[in-house]
């Protein structure tokens, strides 16, 4: 179904009434551009939470058994990984990005650290990440949060 601007912001702010994580939410996740300004929605959503100092408002990822948050021996470094593989392969890189600042958020105590997510190019947030340069907002979204992109040719990666 395709939704209008004024349509995405509204649900973008039930979303910050309804939900204990914005990443839960649904609209974070829809596909493709709206159908009266044909611009991403994933690029209305992230503009909705910068300009709208929404940042804080967020919140904390409840921990699920899909996901497990590790650190880095050594390291500043906290990242999300996914359990469940297929689970990503069609999610935006908004919910990606959002599900990786939340699960940082769990790690509490933590003053300095890097939140990293790590793509598969055949991933729907991937082929986002790949196309930045049309999404101003999702990528102030991205530097303010202080996630790292890094996306590896499955096919490539020795174990």
């Amino acid at each position: 179904m395709a939704y209008s601007k004024s349509g995405t912001l509204s649900e973008l702010g039930k979303a910050f009434k309804r939900q204990a994580s914005l990443d839960q939410s649904e609209c974070v996740n829809w596909k493709g551009r709206t159908k009266d300004t044909h611009e991403y929605y994933s690029e209305i959503i992230a503009n909705g939470i910068v300009s709208g100092r929404n940042i804080n408002r967020i919140g904390a990822m409840k921990r699920r058994k899909s996901y497990n948050l590790k650190s880095v021996p050594g390291e500043d470094v906290f990242y999300l990984s996914r359990l469940k593989k297929s689970c990503n392969q069609h999610d935006t890189l908004l919910k990606a990005v959002l599900e990786v600042q939340n699960g940082l958020q769990c790690a509490g105590d933590k003053q300095t650290f890097l939140g990293a997510l790590f793509l598969s190019t055949e991933s729907l947030a991937a082929k986002e990440a790949l196309r930045l340069n049309e999404m101003p907002s999702l990528r102030k979204l991205i530097k303010f949060l202080k996630v790292k992109i890094f996306i590896f040719d499955s096919n490539e990666v020795i174990i």
